[in-house]
Formats: C-alpha cells, sequence, structure tokens
C-alpha cells in the first residue's frame, strides 16, 4: 500500500536512499522523555529513510523563512511493532 503513495506522488528513483535509521541514533541526538525512549525501545520495529528530496534531486526551491525552514523533505517509514500504543 505505501508503495502505491510513492507511486502516485511521481518521487523520482534518484531520489530513493532506502537506508535503516538505527534506533540508537534517536536517542543519542534527540531530548527525549522518558515515555519517547520507551515507545522508541519496545513498540518501534525499524525506522527507513525512503526518500530525500532537495533542490538539486527536484528542481524546486527551498522555502525559508523566518519560521519555517523546508530546505529538505524526507520520507521515512516506521514499522510498528506494538500498536497498543500507535497514537502517541
Amino acid at each position: 500500500m505505501i508503495g502505491k503513495i510513492y507511486d502516485s506522488l511521481n518521487i523520482p528513483s534518484s531520489c530513493k536512499v532506502d537506508k535503516k535509521i538505527f534506533k540508537k541514533q534517536y536517542l543519542d541526538n534527540f531530548a527525549l522523555k522518558q515515555s519517547e525512549k520507551r515507545i522508541l525501545s519496545d513498540d518501534i520495529e525499524n525506522i527507513t529513510l525512503k526518500y530525500i528530496l532537495t533542490k538539486d534531486s527536484i528542481n524546486i526551491q527551498p522555502f525559508v523563512d523566518d519560521t519555517y525552514d523546508y530546505e529538505t523533505i524526507s520520507f521515512m517509514e516506521v514499522n510498528i511493532r506494538n500498536i497498543k500504543n500507535y497514537k502517541k
């Protein structure tokens, strides 16, 4: 099903990354609450960086102002091991 979503967006194949993101990277690089750490550890199976869209890869200018910085758009897939907490 998710493949159909990507197909409908017509993302160029040159933007495909398909790189596994280790949960430890989130633990080491973000200030997570204890409850978020528990969800990451107990409920998430894996995280995959699927696509990265940049000015160079899709020829669309980034949007940057005082509030927003949209220079890159990343598509990530998160596979949930335990769906009891999926609404969090």
